[in-house]
C-alpha cells in the first residue's frame, strides 16, 4: 500500500505529530509559511519528534511562485538552494518546484531548460530531487520536460483537478505521466473546480486511482488539504437588512454533511472529512 501523507504548514509542524499515528498518516510534507523563522534549533526539534513518533517527512514544500512570478532566477535559486539545506538538515530528499506557466513549451524550451538544467545541479550536488507541481501545466509539457532534462533529478506530483481544470483526459494524462509519478494528490472537484469528496467530483478520480492500483504505484497518497476555507467559512451577513438568497457553501457543506453523518444539519469538521478520505482510500486500494 502507498503511504498516506498529509501537508502540513511548517509552523505547525510540531503540533500534531503525535496524533499521526492514529489518524493513519505515515508521512507528512512541510509547506512553508510566510514570514515564518526557520531555526537550526527548530528544525532539530521537528527531526527529534519525527523519529520519536516514526513519521516520516516526505518532501518539503517552500511554496515559493511559479519561476516566472520573480523577476530574478538567481535569486530564486538562491532561496531554493536555502531549502535544499533544510532539507539536509531534516534528512529528507524530495522538494517541490513550481514550474512557469507554459502554454508552448517548444516557443519557450530555449529559456525555460537551460534554468532546469541549474536546478538539476542542484539537486546532484545535494543528492537531492526536485518534484514538480502541477500548476495549470499539460501533461504533454511535463513529459517534454523530463525528456529533455536531466530526469533523474525531477519527478511528478500527479493531481487529477489539474487536469480536469486543463480540459485534459486524466486517464490519458496518467498514461503519459506514470514513470515519473512519486507523489499522488488524492483530490476531487466540481465543476466549477471546487473541492469535493472522492468520488463525488467530475475528475473521474476513481478511475485514476484504479489504474495507481493495477501499475502497482509504491509512492505517496497526498491527502486533500482544500477544505480547510471551506469548513471555516462565514456566513454571509445581512446587508441593508436582507439575507442574500442562495448560501451556495452553506449547500455545499449540507451535501458533504448528508454523505459523512446521512444528516445535512450536522456541522462538518475538517478532521471528519480526513477521517473520510483517509479510510475511502484505504479500503479502495485494499478492494481494487
Amino acid at each position: 500500500m502507498s503511504k498516506i501523507t498529509k501537508i502540513i504548514n511548517i509552523d505547525r509542524a510540531l503540533d500534531y505529530v503525535s496524533d499521526f499515528k492514529s489518524q493513519s498518516i505515515e508521512c507528512v510534507i512541510l509547506k512553508n509559511v510566510e514570514g515564518f523563522n526557520i531555526s537550526d534549533s527548530y528544525l532539530k526539534q521537528i527531526v527529534d519528534a519525527y523519529k520519536k513518533f516514526k513519521i516520516e517527512i516526505a518532501a518539503l514544500d517552500p511554496n515559493i511562485p511559479s519561476l516566472d512570478e520573480m523577476l530574478d532566477f538567481d535569486e530564486q535559486l538562491s532561496i531554493y538552494e536555502q531549502w535544499l539545506s533544510y532539507a539536509d538538515k531534516l534528512k529528507v530528499q524530495n522538494v517541490f518546484l513550481r514550474l512557469p506557466i507554459i502554454t508552448d513549451i517548444l516557443e519557450v524550451q530555449d529559456t525555460i531548460l537551460p534554468i532546469l538544467e541549474k536546478y538539476a545541479d542542484k539537486a546532484k550536488m545535494n543528492k537531492k530531487q526536485w518534484i514538480l507541481m502541477p500548476e495549470e501545466h499539460h501533461a504533454h509539457t511535463f513529459s517534454f520536460v523530463l525528456k529533455k532534462c536531466s530526469n533523474k533529478f525531477f519527478k511528478i506530483l500527479y493531481d487529477p483537478v489539474n487536469y480536469f481544470k486543463t480540459k485534459e483526459s486524466n486517464i490519458a494524462a496518467y498514461r503519459i505521466l506514470k514513470s515519473d509519478v512519486t507523489f499522488l494528490i488524492a483530490r476531487d472537484c466540481n465543476k466549477n473546480g471546487e473541492p469535493s469528496l472522492l468520488g463525488y467530483g467530475a475528475t473521474k478520480i476513481l478511475d485514476v486511482l484504479k489504474r495507481f492500483i493495477r501499475d502497482k504505484y509504491t509512492g505517496y497518497v497526498v491527502i486533500d488539504d482544500s477544505f480547510n476555507t471551506l469548513v471555516n467559512y462565514e456566513k454571509p451577513k445581512k446587508i441593508l437588512g436582507f439575507i442574500p438568497k442562495r448560501d451556495k457553501t452553506k449547500k455545499r457543506l449540507e451535501a458533504i454533511a448528508y454523505i459523512l453523518y446521512g444528516d445535512e444539519t450536522k456541522n462538518v469538521t475538517e478532521s471528519d472529512i480526513l477521517e473520510n478520505q483517509i479510510k475511502f482510500i484505504q479500503e479502495f486500494f485494499a478492494k481494487n
